[in-house]
Order: C-alpha cells, then sequence, then structure tokens
C-alpha cells in the first residue's frame, strides 16, 4: 500500500488580536495526497480565530475555501470541487498536558457546513464528536489507562451524499485511527465495485491502551484499536480491528513514541504490520 501527503503552508497569526485570548489567524496552502483512496491535488485559503480561554473550555471558528483536483477514483462522478466551509470546535481539555494527559478528559465537538461547486453543486454539513478519558494508578502514577471514541456523520442539505468531495467523507485507518492498516483505507469496499465516490458517509472509530512508565525517561505500551466507516449507521458495527506495542522515550517537553502495530483483519490489509513514529501520545 502507498500513501504520500505533500504539502507547503504559510500561515500569518496575530495573538490577541480579536480580544484576550482570542487570536487570528490567516494561511494558504498547496497540498498533494497520494492514497489507496484516490489522489488529490489542491490549494486552499483560510482564516480562523482561536478563543483560548483561562478555563477548559475552549472554542475556536472561521472559514475556508479550497479547490480540487480527484484522480484514480474510478467512474465517480466528482474529479473537480470547489468547496467553501465553515466550522465551529468547542473543546473541554481538563488533562493540562495534551501531549502526554496522564489525568482527566478531553471532549470535542465540531461542525462543518460546506458548499461544493464544480463536477457536482451541493451543499453539505460535517459533525464530528472526539471523546478521551485518562487515569493513572499505582506507585507514582506510573500506569496510565486510556481510552477514546470518535465519531462522524455528513448530512446532505441539497444534492447527493455520493457526490462528496472524496477528502470530505469519513474513513478508517491509520495513526489516530486505526494503527496496522494504512491511512484512510478502511470504508465500504461496495463504493469502489459500484464506481461511486471512495469514503463512507459515517464513520467511528475508537482506542483502548496502557501506558507503563517504567522511570522518568523510558517507557511502553499495548494497544488496541478498533474502526469503521459507512453509509447506514446500521453497518456500525462491522469493525477492523488493529492492535501492538509501543515504548516511549521522554524527552522532556513531550515522549518519543515508537509504536509497532498489526492488522487483525488479513483481507483488508496488505501489510503485516505498521511502524508509527511520533511527537506525543497517540492520543
Amino acid at each position: 500500500m502507498a500513501e504520500l501527503q505533500q504539502g507547503l503552508t504559510a500561515e500569518w497569526l496575530r495573538p490577541h488580536a480579536a480580544g484576550l485570548g482570542h487570536a487570528i489567524t490567516f494561511g494558504a496552502e498547496i497540498t498533494r495526497d497520494d492514497l489507496d483512496a484516490y489522489t488529490r491535488t489542491g490549494a486552499a485559503i483560510y482564516g480562523s480565530v482561536d478563543a483560548s480561554s483561562r478555563l477548559r473550555i475552549g472554542q475556536s471558528y472561521g472559514l475556508r475555501l479550497s479547490a480540487d483536483q480527484y484522480d484514480d477514483i474510478g467512474g465517480a462522478a466528482v474529479s473537480d470541487a470547489i468547496v467553501l466551509s465553515g466550522f465551529y470546535n468547542l473543546r473541554n481539555d481538563s488533562t493540562g498536558f495534551s501531549l502526554d494527559p496522564r489525568d482527566g478528559s478531553i471532549v470535542d465537538l465540531r461542525i462543518e457546513p460546506s458548499v461544493s461547486a464544480g463536477d457536482e453543486t451541493l451543499g453539505f454539513v460535517r459533525l464530528i464528536g472526539d471523546g478521551r478519558i485518562y487515569e493513572s494508578f499505582g506507585e507514582n502514577d506510573r500506569l496510565t489507562l486510556a481510552a477514546r471514541l470518535r465519531t462522524g456523520w455528513l448530512e446532505p442539505v441539497s444534492g447527493s451524499a455520493d457526490d462528496v468531495p472524496p477528502d470530505r467523507r469519513f474513513y478508517a485507518g491509520g495513526g489516530g485511527s486505526v494503527r496496522g492498516y494504512a491511512y484512510n483505507s478502511i470504508y465500504p469496499e461496495e463504493r469502489d465495485l459500484l464506481g461511486l465516490t471512495p469514503g463512507g458517509q459515517g464513520a467511528v472509530d475508537g482506542s483502548l491502551e496502557a501506558r507503563w512508565r517504567f522511570d522518568n525517561s523510558w517507557g511502553a505500551a499495548v494497544f488496541v484499536d478498533a474502526g469503521t466507516a459507512f453509509d447506514d449507521w446500521g453497518d456500525a458495527g462491522d469493525l477492523s480491528w488493529g492492535a501492538g506495542v509501543g515504548v516511549r522515550y521522554d524527552l522532556g517537553f513531550a515522549p518519543l513514541r515508537v509504536d509497532i502495530a498489526v492488522p487483525l483483519d488479513e483481507d483488508e490489509s496488505g501489510d503485516d504490520f505498521v511502524l508509527y513514529i511520533s511527537l506525543g501520545q497517540a492520543f
């Protein structure tokens, strides 16, 4: 499985521009995604306000205008799209340290209304909810149990959900979703057979992870992930599973994470295992 994401982004950020704790960001980017599901080349401009708070509740909102071209998507109707999207994100974070949370919880709620023009003209709304919880135990709280659950759904306001551009549809698989599978590789197989735009109208994924710190520097983790993408909520229980182990090394400002994950549904993955290297915990 081949997957490659490339991009160039320029941003201008001004803290407190919209009031105390309200930062304004303007940006532009060009990107190319070579994924199993599709190939996308695009450009976008965007602006947002990030309203942080000394309390644990924060919010952000903004607009994004993008122009994208899609290839390698079979007979799907959508090959070009210009999309104007808005978003509002509400976040409640009681962990205190998002790169290595050990206690508390994080809840993210996001709504994205969009209008798409190009090969097809339609309006749609994406809804995404993400919840995470952490609890530490034992001597010096060396054992941390972490769990997360995320779900999303897109609802067409006009037009058909099948005409939503592929990168705005839902997928599972990859780091931050179901480790052991290629990024965005899990979605309804029948869509490829029918020549429809890849991806699902909804998705759900989750993880359970146990993290153990041997000392102030070294640690280890074991985890299991599950998830799927679907066009009907009745198929939300048809999950793909992955599991693995990892090593952590504390750099002082964040843990260095090395995970090895294996897919437990061999018919949906061409890889025996996948290696992940990153800063910060997986979630």
